[in-house]
């Protein structure tokens, strides 16, 4: 019993010091994307930056979620991509495919809520995404022939899946909350609900997938791997819609 304790005294430790890192970790990479993207002439968001912002956001929602759930575990996918994005930012504020800043005046109203909206959306939605991972993971360890295949320290199964439906309908509501904004203020502004580009459009397949994804849970009980798959597929929808665009204008065509 003594050295099960010490066990778990040992794991506790580890715990808080990866979190101490992970804080210290999220206000330096915070404090690098406002010098990189806000200044007096304006905000400038090329696809580096925008790839660096949403880790940001979706490490400091999962280091939120965390605190208060038993998501801790999620930092196993959560964390690499957010170093990934760190990197990205880090290695793309200057340099390699430089944008002029859009001026404060310039900024379309209504917009800024619609851009403060899609941020949390994109990241509760991307922690989603780690949590259908590891239960795929851990759903194909536990219906492996050996019983003793599973992921050391994570929550039971069902408590996984529990998490992974509540972050996809709080991401769900965040971005449908999110196309409603865009919709009033493109409306405003350009006259028109819905300028049908690839934006757009996979942002409202995406929207589609998540809708499924829910009311399969409801009407089907959809649930382990089948949840998951979709809400990875729908998820990987949504990277396009954020960044696919951006990745054609500034990489492909900018040759």
């Amino acid at each position: 019993m003594k050295y099960h304790d010490q066990d778990r005294e040992a794991v506790r430790h580890s715990e808080y010091t990866i979190r101490a890192l992970v804080a210290l970790v999220i206000v330096l990479h915070g404090i690098l994307l406002q010098q990189n993207i806000f200044s007096e002439s304006g905000i400038k968001i090329s696809l580096g930056l925008a790839v660096s912002m949403a880790g940001w956001v979706s490490v400091a929602l999962y280091f939120c979620i965390s605190l208060f759930k038993r998501t801790f575990n999620l930092g196993i996918i959560v964390l690499p991509i957010g170093l990934f994005a760190l990197l990205v930012g880090a290695g793309s504020a200057d340099n390699a495919f430089p944008i002029d800043p859009i001026p404060h005046n310039r900024i379309p109203q209504g917009m800024g809520w619609h851009i403060a909206l899609a941020i949390p959306a994109y990241g509760v939605l991307s922690v989603a995404f780690a949590q259908a991972c590891l239960l795929i993971m851990q759903d194909r360890l536990l219906h492996k022939p050996n019983p003793g295949n599973r992921l050391p320290a994570f929550p039971a199964i069902q408590t996984m899946d529990a998490n992974l439906f509540w972050l996809t309908l709080s991401g769900f509501v965040l971005m449908s909350a999110n196309l409603v904004i865009g919709m009033a203020a493109n409306l405003k502004n350009f006259g028109a609900l819905l300028d049908f580009n690839h934006h757009i459009v996979f942002s409202i397949l995406a929207w589609f997938c998540f809708a499924c994804l829910l009311l399969g849970r409801k009407i089907a009980g959809w649930r382990g791997q089948a949840a998951a798959k979709w809400t990875i597929a729908a998820f990987g929808i949504l990277v396009l819609a954020y960044f696919g665009t951006r990745f054609v204008n500034e990489l492909l065509l900018s040759g």
